[in-house]
């Protein structure tokens, strides 16, 4: 075997083995899910949260599993994103395929992020009135899309639980349907995920917001994955909620057809827009901790 062909070889597996991770991670997540589903209600849901973390024998290692294994799935995800580019897999993708696996992570991240909505905690709260702003700022369909996706009142969680266990759920499994088909979970793997996800989801203390807004001016961070977005929101028109998204996904999604330059300027563009976005991920945190303003 030549140095190149190893190279290859060594390529494909290193993306074979995160796709089958990514797809052991998946089917755990909506497993976890379904087992919450009968112990979580719309209308009470911090008193559903008192009794998942401590009224149901197990079922906060239930939760713990499911934020892991979700957790998971985005980092994994966003890392095989990363590698396919590196590795110029992409070129092999027809421009369909590209967009729709380019539409993941985003899928991903709404799934989780009405999923942090549903716990009805302070934090959540806001971040779903954040989220119902920044939709109704979209332009033409905004009021329209914000009652479609998020109910017609923010003390309504039923809308946002029915696309948090149907409609993402579904989207994500149609868009990974390419990677399914040749990367199945077969039982060794989705074993292998479960046991590692249960042995940290058994370690750790999921994160959980107060119950009620904090009176003395201490700043209510949203979801990890989003503050980033956060702290534009903080500096920015509330319309760059949704422009931003869009302005990453950009020269990643023009990237199809590209030649060697333009895809170079595209791939610097898309690191840029990443730094950035880590930037303000970081002041957010020290603006929280005192450390700035």
């Amino acid at each position: 075997m030549t140095a190149t062909a190893a190279q290859t070889h060594v390529r494909r597996g290193s993306s074979w083995q995160l796709g089958r991770l990514a797809m052991g991670l998946l089917a755990v997540t909506v497993l976890s899910g379904i087992a919450l589903v009968p112990l979580y209600s719309p209308s009470q849901p911090l008193a559903s949260l008192e009794a998942i973390e401590s009224g149901i024998r197990w079922a906060w290692l239930a939760r713990a599993l499911h934020w892991v294994s979700a957790s998971g799935l985005l980092v994994i995800t966003l890392a095989h994103v990363v590698e396919v580019l590196l590795i110029r897999a992409d070129q092999r993708l027809s421009r369909a395929q590209w967009w729709r696996a380019l539409c993941l992570a985003p899928v991903v991240v709404l799934a989780m992020l009405s999923g942090f909505v549903l716990q009805g905690t302070a934090d959540a709260s806001a971040a779903l009135a954040i989220w119902r702003a920044v939709v109704t700022s979209t332009p033409a369909i905004g009021p329209s899309l914000a009652r479609l996706t998020l109910g017609l009142t923010a003390s309504d969680l039923s809308t946002v639980a029915i696309h948090h266990c149907a409609t993402f759920t579904l989207v994500i499994v149609l868009l990974s349907a390419d990677h399914a088909r040749r990367l199945v979970a077969d039982s060794r793997a989705l074993i292998l995920t479960a046991l590692a996800t249960l042995c940290v989801a058994a370690l750790i203390t999921v994160p959980l917001g107060p119950p009620e807004a904090p009176t003395d001016g201490t700043l209510l961070l949203g979801p990890w994955y989003l503050l980033g977005l956060q702290g534009a929101l903080r500096l920015w028109p509330v319309a760059v909620g949704w422009f931003a998204p869009l302005l990453m996904l950009a020269p990643l999604a023009a990237l199809p057809g590209s030649d060697a330059k333009r895809r170079r300027w595209m791939l610097l563009s898309t690191l840029a827009l990443t730094l950035g976005y880590l930037g303000l991920s970081v002041h957010l945190l020290m603006v929280a901790t005192g450390w700035a303003q």
